[in-house]
């Protein structure tokens, strides 16, 4: 029964096929029957006295053992046979002077431990005579048998390429001109042209060259003196000896991994290689080669990728798996194990975590129970906290009983036992987890680090009372005024800060009856403290108001600013009341909540506008306006604003070409930028070009740069020149190179006269002309 082959559906990018051959599954690994890359030619010619050799090619593995036949028996090597043998597998049979003796039918036998091959092959040796003729007439040429001035040469060509033999042959009279193959008279036909050329040679050509085409050819001259012939082999390099030739060694650019999958599911493997040209893939399995089939699909990628997926993996399938590579000139191989894991299943929670909460010195106790229903054993359990493992001691105890309860106890808490807590369960078929929070609970009644001191405050002015305490929890907070509770109002603030342990109590603007006894009460589940103080309000003194018109001790200054900067316009005030002060651009006034503009005062009449990030628009007149019941005034300055000078980075709009010139001429390098504020340096192989009598540097515009080199030096001057352009915003540089060409030396001819002067007669008071020509170089005529 001939192959099978089974074509599976799969992803568009794979391609797959699937042969099942009868094969030894005890086959070794790359284990190949010989077989000829490359046979012998059928016939082999040679003249009596030449060097005549038979060459073919073989592959196979493990290396075959050859042996050459003559007409059955075997060729020993001798003075006459040479026997060669080559790594690529090429063979050869070598007659060092072909006789009469040599004629008849050769073998090369190759062989190895899976089989056998041969080729064949017919040897003639022809000897070349003159030709005896009847006596003729006498000619006026002298005659003379063929001969090859110009022999045919051997030739090799690729499977589908063009080839030609061509020969030059000379006699008299001329020979007649017959070709022959493996002594075969050769026939034009639509790829075989036969032709003699207008220079007098003889030509065989063969388009599309094939494997039938290789054997040795021969072109015989025969005339009436004689004949002689030409010869020479052909050999035709077929599509699987160019594979081979191409081939390289295989490598894994990706190994295999080990592979674990629950019972009945699929186990896929997969590598790749760097080069699959030329090679062959197989997949073994505990050293016996795996077939393609419904349990083992193989899949071989376009990119290198080779896999192997065992369908619904089983108990059997268990084992050691390795993909080989094998190409004529290497191997390779990648192996991984495949675990079956057989009726195991994921464990899973009937019941987590819970948070816990707990003073500190009492026992926390967590518990969670695993599903048992699917595990035929108990999973593993690992406790964690704040992601790091628990370790069983004396205060920590860890368990877990056949029903699968696990427990976690830890005696003896402190505030350091506050985290969160995981439990997790795995298995050979995964893993699973619950988490919970513990809060151990500080326990400390409130105590005051610092205590309530009397105070004396003007009316008017804002209160402040400041305790710290301490307390697990952080006590609740209540302030009290004479017994009576103070509630938070707009006036009425209290700040409480857990992390220093600071409480407050503000009150803004303070009147004659906020006078009296405060008291300041904290607690918390484990008690309660407290502490007090009196506070006494002296009342304002009544003075009678006096008015005073507002004016500028120090007026505003006009300035000048780059864009981008911060400016601020300042001036000195004084007024009685202190006068309200107003701002203004132009006519139109600064808003206060304006994010570009702060304005300040201070209580020595020092007013501030600052201005950020100014930029063109903001220059303009800036007036200070102070207003009180007693008047008003106004001061004004300029602001300008100098705007930025933007530099554009330098840019090539045409760059440096190569230059060719011949030596002892000039050459210039140009270039045209973007810019003309820019700086520009020359460079010659790496060194910088300044001007003199062999450089001239020259600024054609304001933007167009040119580099001329003077009297060209082929040894000095060729290479790699450089325009480096630069300015405060950047730097870019072009490159191009001279080449240099040899001077070339004029040819000298002798001067010749081709055409002689002529003698002539004249009248007097006529032109007379005289011509002559001359050939020569160089020429000059006197």
């Amino acid at each position: 029964m001939g192959p099978i082959y089974l074509i599976f559906e799969i992803e568009k990018s794979y391609f797959a096929y699937f042969t099942f051959a009868q094969q030894s599954l005890q086959q070794d690994v790359g284990e190949i029957a010989p077989y000829f890359i490359r046979v012998l030619t059928n016939v082999y010619e040679a003249d009596v006295s030449e060097t005549l050799r038979l060459e073919c090619k073989l592959n196979g593995s493990p290396r075959p053992q050859v042996q050459w036949y003559k007409d059955g028996r075997v060729v020993r090597a001798d003075e006459n046979f040479v026997l060669e043998s080559k790594e690529d597998g090429t063979q050869s049979l070598t007659l060092r002077k072909a006789s009469k003796a040599d004629v008849g039918e050769y073998v090369c036998e190759a062989t190895n431990i899976l089989g056998k091959a041969e080729t064949h092959t017919s040897v003639v040796v022809i000897e070349n005579f003159p030709l005896v003729s009847e006596p003729m007439e006498i000619s006026t040429h002298e005659e003379f048998a063929p001969e090859f001035d110009q022999e045919l040469r051997e030739c090799r060509v690729d499977e589908g390429q063009s080839v030609a033999f061509e020969c030059h042959v000379l006699g008299q009279p001329a020979p007649v001109v017959h070709w022959f193959k493996d002594g075969q008279k050769v026939e034009e036909n639509d790829r075989v042209t036969l032709e003699m050329l207008p220079d007098g040679k003889q030509r065989l050509s063969i388009s599309e060259a094939r494997a039938e085409d290789q054997g040795n050819y021969r072109c015989e001259a025969t005339n009436i003196a004689g004949s002689m012939s030409s010869k020479a082999p052909l050999t035709v390099r077929v599509a699987e000896e160019m594979e081979i030739e191409r081939a390289v060694a295989p490598e894994f650019s990706v190994p295999l991994h080990e592979v674990k999958v629950r019972e009945g599911v699929s186990a896929h493997f997969e590598c790749a290689l760097s080069e699959t040209r030329g090679v062959k893939i197989q997949w073994f399995k505990d050293g016996k080669l795996l077939s393609p089939s419904p349990e083992y699909i193989i899949e071989c990628a376009e990119d290198g990728r080779q896999s192997l997926t065992v369908y619904k993996a089983k108990s059997e399938n268990v084992g050691h798996y390795y993909c080989v590579a094998t190409s004529p000139v290497g191997k390779a191989e990648t192996e991984a194990n495949l675990q079956v894991l057989e009726g195991v299943r994921q464990p899973e929670f009937t019941r987590g975590l819970k948070n816990v909460k707990v003073k500190s010195g009492e026992l926390v106790a967590l518990s969670c129970q695993i599903d048992m229903t699917k595990l035929k054993r108990l999973p593993a359990v690992k406790w964690y906290k704040n992601g790091v493992e628990l370790i069983q001691d004396k205060r920590v105890l860890l368990t877990v009983n056949e029903s699968g309860q696990c427990n976690m106890l830890i005696s003896q808490t402190t505030e350091e036992d506050t985290g969160i807590y995981k439990c997790e369960i795995s298995n050979d078929a995964g893993s699973n987890s619950c988490e919970a929070e513990v809060s151990v609970q500080l326990i400390k009644p409130p105590d005051f680090l610092s205590s309530l001191n009397d105070q004396v405050v003007n009316e008017g002015q804002n209160l402040e009372m400041e305790v710290k305490v301490s307390g697990a929890p952080f006590p609740d907070v209540k302030w009290l005024k004479d017994g009576k509770e103070i509630r938070v109002s707009g006036t009425v603030k209290v700040i409480k800060e857990e992390d220093t342990g600071t409480i407050r109590l503000v009150l803004e603007g303070i009147k004659p009856e906020d006078e009296g006894t405060y008291r300041c009460i904290v607690s918390n589940v484990h008690g309660t403290a407290s502490a007090k103080a009196s506070i006494e309000v002296k009342p304002k003194e009544k003075v009678e108001e006096k008015f005073e018109v507002p004016q500028f001790l120090r007026d505003l200054q006009s300035v000048h600013v780059p864009e981008g900067e911060d400016v601020a316009l300042t001036c000195q005030i004084s007024g009685q009341p202190t006068p309200d002060v107003i701002w203004y651009k132009g006519n139109v006034p600064i808003k206060k909540d304006d994010q570009k503009y702060t304005i300040t005062s201070d209580e020595n009449g020092l007013c501030v506008c600052r201005i950020s990030n100014i930029s063109p628009s903001d220059s303009a007149s800036y007036t200070c306006k102070l207003v009180n019941p007693a008047g008003s005034v106004e001061s004004s300055a300029e602001l300008t604003v100098e705007a930025k000078i933007v530099v554009q980075p330098p840019e090539f709009k045409r760059a440096m070409q190569d230059r060719r010139t011949s030596a002892k001429s000039s050459v210039a390098f140009e270039i045209e930028v973007n810019t003309s504020d820019v700086a520009v340096q020359w460079f010659e192989n790496g060194s910088e070009v300044n001007a003199n009598h062999k450089h001239l540097i020259e600024q054609v515009s304001s933007t167009v740069f040119r580099l001329i080199v003077k009297d060209v030096d082929e040894k000095t001057d060729a290479g790699e020149y450089q325009c480096q352009v630069s300015n405060v915003a950047g730097t870019v540089v072009s490159k191009g190179n001279l080449f240099v060409e040899e001077e070339r030396k004029e040819e000298l001819i002798a001067p010749k006269f081709t055409k002689g002067l002529q003698d002539k007669k004249v009248k007097q008071g006529q032109k007379l002309v005289l011509e002559a020509e001359v050939e020569g170089k160089p020429k000059t005529v006197k």
